[in-house]
């Protein structure tokens, strides 16, 4: 179900929230799976969106994985593979006294340390979303990881 809406800055106390208030979806055509025209009508000027609903589409009761088998086969292939990648790389650069005496490859071991910890991070914790508090810190630490990564790039 697709609905056209506007952010109201006044909604839920101040915060701010999606509203249909003089916003219409006047056609759409197609499915899920093929492409969409939507046509929004709104009578005021602020920000716009389409937002989509898929509930529809997931069972929540449902503990399975709505993506194909293979796609979790791939991500964890590619993710072992990454992470035997950067050991090596990090082996490499403090074994060898030549390159470790370089400043740059300080930050090679520094960029690679953060890739390690964001990878098993997400290895060991994307599945864990049960707990609310075991969740939100392994949202922090992969963000934290991640913009570590990105600092180090730009060393």
């Amino acid at each position: 179900q697709y609905s056209c809406v506007s952010w109201n800055f006044k909604a839920s106390g101040g915060i701010g929230n999606w509203t249909s208030d003089g916003c219409n979806t006047d056609h759409t055509n197609g499915s899920m799976n093929t492409t969409i025209h939507i046509i929004c009508r709104c009578f005021h000027l602020t920000n716009f969106a389409v937002l989509v609903d898929i509930s529809q589409r997931l069972d929540r009761n449902s503990t399975s994985n709505p993506l194909p088998p293979e796609i979790d086969i791939i991500s964890k292939v590619g993710i072992a593979l990454s992470l035997f990648g950067l050991v090596i790389t990090v082996i490499t650069l403090l074994l060898i006294k030549k390159i470790r005496q370089k400043d740059i490859s300080k930050y090679h071991i520094q960029l690679c340390c953060a890739l390690i910890g964001m990878l098993l991070v997400f290895v060991v914790g994307i599945d864990r979303t049960e707990n609310f508090g075991g969740c939100v810190t392994v949202s922090v630490l992969i963000h934290y990881f991640t913009l570590a990564a990105v600092m180090w790039m730009g060393a």
